[in-house]
């Protein structure tokens, strides 16, 4: 990883104060539930260069940073539509991403906004 890179992913754990899940990357982990065979949400079609992050030892956010074009995909704007309707917070910052900056976007899907809120407030 460059020191650019290593920065930029610096500046994430340090915005919300996580830590990265060393476990299965999986979507649904971050509603307390087990990564299991579907019906459950593992991930969502056009992620790429995933993550799971803590906070306080439980999986609050998982972390998607797929290329600009890939993002930019009505495809992949569907999935991520499908993921809000279920009641996820998606929060997307197109210069955020440690995975190839300014080639890839980051998105992070937390299990609903008053999570996304209430971890960036404890850290503000």
């Amino acid at each position: 990883m460059s020191g650019q890179q290593n920065r930029i992913k610096r500046e994430f754990i340090k915005k919300y104060g996580l830590k990265k899940n060393r476990s299965s990357i999986c979507i649904a982990r971050i509603n307390g539930e087990r990564c299991a065979l579907p019906p459950h949400l593992h991930t969502y079609k056009g992620a790429d260069h995933t993550s799971l992050w803590n906070k306080d030892g439980k999986p609050v956010c998982f972390v998607s940073q797929p290329y600009k074009e890939a993002f930019e995909s009505p495809e992949h704007q569907a999935a991520l539509a499908k993921v809000e309707e279920l009641g996820y917070f998606v929060r997307v910052d197109p210069l955020g991403s440690w995975h190839y900056p300014g080639k890839t976007v980051l998105i992070e899907i937390w299990k609903d906004k008053e999570t996304y809120e209430s971890i960036k407030e404890a850290v503000e």
